[in-house]
């Protein structure tokens, strides 16, 4: 059987102690409250913390940068803020070993999978704190994806700092305009755009025969956009109440013919079958590429590529869900990510959580300087609008998504031209996700489904290898027909559906 890849907290700790050396700033991890003494039991008595501690490996590794944030924590909350760092190659294991070790912080950025944290009782539920804070619950209410992902055994164990999230379909707007052409409505009409732009020189050197109509990355899981036009999505997900493995039905093999069709007749980039994201990026903004399948929050990226490409008269434009054969497509789901969550040794969960979260949350400084930058520092105001100062990073991502979780939140200046329209896609896509949800939403097994996740990866890398193995025409259908069956039944997919299904009754 493959090698199933999946998080082993169990370890040694003198090895998971070794692995510490170098990644933590300081060992003052727990949080301080002036009222009481370490060795005193907690009491009904209001505590003010001294310090909160916060663990990530992203986002605030330039010591300015966190140096900054710290400061307009304190002078926001009157509390401490460290920000302790652990290194950014295996992370997740260096993670486990300040868990294993004791030596963890307050609060922490974990994985999105954070089963395994949970049945260790490495974190602590989240449920009487977040009902303690109205505006939090509030926010919670209003956009419960934040929490949804993170919820075992019906409690909350951490809150996401990024919003669901799309993978949608991005044109060049010079060329649809150019070239007299409409934004797809039909999955025919999307093939028609691909062939007007196989015969055109998009990149203008004089020639078509290297024009790519559209490119995207290997991922499987990115090719739902098309798949759902059929009524199948790739891999294991939930379908009319149960998780299902749709792969061998009809519909996906109209699904890989589709695609199949696409790579024969030179529609889609040749290289997709082994294309990273940063290489798909590039071709688009090069001029290579007609279309790309790529994040919902990309418009800044190729907006800027693209221009400074030579392309200055140009936009990326998204492309509004249209239909197929079976159902709506044009658009992947990908559900909120990037949690954060209170750990077992925070000696003040509570008031931790009061301070911590809210400001982070719904704070206008936290949203701020961990959604663009750090006022004062990443940017300023000039006349109502935001001005990013490029030689201090700029603005950007900081560890919370663009718009910001708490859907009530408007931010009290102006952008750019280009981040306004970074923010104008964002808030279009997730539109028309939230219209088209019961075709374009894929609910992938929880967390709670560890047997699932044991293989998962393999899993899913092996349905990737076949299905490009077809698309090419390296194999026929009967082979990859046999092939996945074998495969499924060396792993026993089948039996792990059928578990995963009786949990869910």
């Amino acid at each position: 059987m493959r090698k199933m890849k999946f998080i082993c907290l169990v370890m040694v700790v003198a090895i998971a102690l070794t692995m510490l050396t170098g990644c933590v700033k300081s060992k003052d991890t727990g949080s301080t409250a002036s009222t009481q003494k370490e060795t005193q039991e907690p009491t009904n008595e209001p505590v003010k913390l001294d310090k909160i501690t916060f663990a990530t490996w992203v986002f605030y590794t330039i010591p300015e940068v966190a140096e900054v944030l710290e400061k307009l924590f304190k002078e926001d909350t009157g509390v401490e803020l460290e920000i302790v760092h652990f290194a950014k190659d295996n992370w997740e294991d260096k993670l486990n070993a300040l868990f294993l070790s004791g030596d963890i912080a307050d609060v922490v950025r974990l994985p999105d999978n954070i089963y395994t944290y949970v049945k260790q009782d490495f974190i602590v539920p989240l449920d009487d704190y977040i009902k303690q804070n109205p505006e939090f619950k509030k926010m919670v209410e209003a956009n419960p994806a934040i929490v949804e992902n993170f919820t075992i055994d019906g409690k909350i164990y951490a809150v996401g700092s990024k919003n669901e999230c799309y993978f949608a379909l991005w044109f060049r707007d010079d060329l649809l305009r150019d070239l007299n052409l409409s934004m797809p409505k039909t999955l025919d009409d999307f093939v028609d755009i691909l062939r007007v732009f196989k015969k055109t020189d998009i990149n203008r050197n004089g020639k078509t025969d290297d024009t790519i109509p559209l490119t995207t990355s290997s991922y499987i899981i990115r090719w739902d956009i098309i798949s759902s036009c059929f009524g199948v999505k790739n891999g294991v997900y939930l379908k009319d109440g149960k998780y299902v493995d749709s792969t061998l039905t009809p519909e996906y093999r109209e699904f890989m013919d589709f695609v199949k069709m696409l790579y024969k007749d030179e529609l889609i980039d040749r290289e997709v079958p082994t294309k990273g994201l940063g290489d798909a990026r590039t071709t688009f903004f090069t001029g290579g590429a007609g279309s790309i399948f790529m994040w919902d929050d990309i418009y800044d990226t190729l907006k800027k590529g693209l221009n400074s490409n030579g392309y200055e008269n140009c936009e990326p434009v998204p492309a509004p869900p249209f239909e197929g054969p079976h159902a709506t497509g044009g658009l992947y789901y990908e559900g909120a990510s990037t949690p954060r969550g209170i750990t077992k040794q925070c000696k003040y969960p509570a008031e931790t959580f009061t301070t911590f979260f809210n400001w982070y949350y719904l704070h206008e400084n936290g949203i701020i300087s961990t959604s663009r930058g750090v006022p004062g520092y990443s940017y300023k105001v000039v006349d109502g609008v935001m001005v990013p100062d490029n030689d201090k990073g700029g603005v950007g991502n900081r560890g919370q998504g663009f718009p910001p979780v708490n859907p009530f939140f408007e931010y009290p200046f102006k952008f750019d031209p280009i981040t306004q329209g970074e923010y104008d896609s964002i808030k279009l896509i997730s539109k028309w996700g939230k219209e088209h949800a019961d075709d374009i939403k894929t609910i992938r097994p929880s967390m709670e489904m560890v047997d699932y996740y044991a293989i998962k990866d393999d899993y899913v890398s092996k349905l990737e290898e076949l299905f490009y193995r077809y698309v090419v025409g390296e194999i026929d259908y009967d082979y990859f027909v046999n092939d996945y069956k074998n495969y499924k039944k060396e792993i026993d997919l089948d039996g792990i559906i059928e578990n995963m299904n009786k949990k869910l009754k």
